[in-house]
């Protein structure tokens, strides 16, 4: 492979945090503290214990009791990726399910007390699945992606839509709406879409939203929800962007030229020593379709996954399943897996090309980084306060300038890659340090908790 003779730069490896991720992760609280007006709170937190969730994170620690303390109430909460705001909201909807009340309706409409939406239907399997992982401690109760009659159901907006217009559901008990990855279903369809879904709902209802990132607009619109809501009461968690910055994650970026990144990726990925799992992202289905045949060329385990529209839902459902087996070691994607997926052995995220602000039609605004969907790319590895690493490709001046607009947005030292054979050995280094580092947080965690 023949690369540019830069100058070249002394990068270190050493992997040094800030602070300590068990600070954001862990909170003060018990599990008792955190869920409260609960006759019998044993339950849920055995099953909760039994599925290795000992004690709260601070986000569930402030999201569970509020969601807890009355129906009608609000929550906007903003936490970093990884974090666990996935129990943030499927504790308190769990709990807010009154088994008394009947699901059926008639032969074919049934009658869902909490609705949970977000925006693919693979996030919604993945939110499902760990409510019925809890639900476990409620054999009555019953989580779904809307295919069988449930308490609580998991969909897309639309999907929700099409429930409604065939008259399979009837929301008039629902007393919680929960909009997962919100950033991501605010604007246009979607947010048309969610739109409609709020307004369909009964008074009383409570309304929450949870996202790694928003914008000043994602914020005002979500206020004019409540508004319409008559809700009062709410929890607003906010971020600045350099608390985000996500200090497990360490960030490199490398100088490639466009017709050089395929041999370069494989050249890296063939060089990783370990099991872990790696995500591609790139900003387009066509090029997704050619790294992937030059990816398999090069005889590496990689699949793809795109939109829906690419690629058909069973299709995309057994693609991710055999991922998260362990079937292959490469998924290459789109934005669509940017938000919200959840997988621990993905140890290392490539921007093979930089998320692009395509919000404007301006050529110039196009030349812009989405900040947003950068935090959400690279947060698909580090969960859970491990250690992650992610790789960034940019060739020209203009993705130079994006690499320096997101160190100076989130706060960050994001290290160029040296070009000479001896960085794939830095990588190595780099990941091996991650592996031990990543253990020792475990054994540390588990002290706490038992402490």
């Amino acid at each position: 492979m023949n690369e540019d003779k830069d100058e070249k730069e002394e990068v270190s490896t050493d992997i040094k945090l800030e602070k300590n991720e068990l600070d954001y992760l862990l909170a003060d609280k018990t599990w008792k503290e955190a869920i409260i007006r609960v006759d019998d709170p044993d339950k849920i937190i055995t099953r909760l214990v039994d599925l290795g969730y000992s004690k709260p994170s601070k986000i569930q620690a402030k999201t569970v009791p509020f969601g807890l303390s009355r129906k009608n109430v609000g929550i906007l909460a903003q936490s970093h990726n990884g974090s666990g705001k996935t129990l943030g909201f499927m504790i308190p909807a769990i709990l807010r399910v009154d088994l008394s009340k009947p699901l059926i309706k008639t032969k074919t409409t049934y009658l869902p007390q909490v609705v949970i939406l977000a925006h693919t239907n693979e996030l919604c399997s993945q939110i499902a699945k760990v409510g019925e992982q809890i639900a476990e401690a409620f054999p009555e109760l019953k989580v779904s992606t809307g295919r069988e009659a449930a308490h609580i159901i998991v969909k897309t907006p639309g999907g929700l839509l099409q429930l409604m217009s065939k008259k399979s559901i009837d929301l008039s008990n629902i007393n919680l709406l929960v909009v997962d990855e919100a950033d991501g279903q605010l604007a246009g369809e979607s947010g048309s879409q969610l739109n409609q879904c709020i307004s369909l709902l009964p008074p009383e209802t409570g309304l929450f939203f949870f996202s790694a990132t928003y914008n000043k607009e994602c914020v005002d619109y979500i206020n004019l929800f409540f508004k319409k809501l008559q809700i009062e009461t709410v929890l607003r968690i906010l971020l600045p962007p350099t608390e985000l910055k996500l200090e497990g994650l360490v960030q490199f970026s490398r100088k490639c030229e466009q017709n050089k990144k395929i041999d370069y990726v494989a050249t890296l990925i063939k060089s990783l020593e370990g099991d872990m799992q790696v995500i591609i992202f790139v900003n387009t289905k066509k090029f997704a379709d050619i790294v992937l045949r030059e990816l398999d060329k090069e005889g590496l385990s990689v699949g793809l996954l795109v939109s829906q529209k690419d690629q058909l839902p069973s299709e995309r459902s057994a693609k991710l399943n055999q991922f998260r087996e362990g079937k292959f070691k490469i998924l290459i994607t789109t934005n669509l897996l940017a938000k919200g997926f959840d997988q621990r052995t993905i140890g290392l995220v490539i921007n093979f090309d930089l998320p692009r602000d395509y919000s404007s039609q301006s050529t110039i605004a196009q030349k812009k980084v989405d900040l947003a969907t950068y935090l959400h790319r690279i947060g698909r590895t580090g969960r859970y306060g491990d250690t992650g690493l992610a790789i960034n490709l940019y060739c020209t001046p203009d993705e130079k300038d994006m690499i320096d607009d997101i160190e100076r947005h989130y706060g960050v030292k994001i290290r160029e890659l040296s070009k000479e054979a001896k960085e794939f050995d830095m990588i190595n280094d780099c990941l091996e340090q991650m592996e031990q580092l990543n253990k020792k947080k475990r054994e540390e965690l588990e002290e706490k908790v038992r402490k």
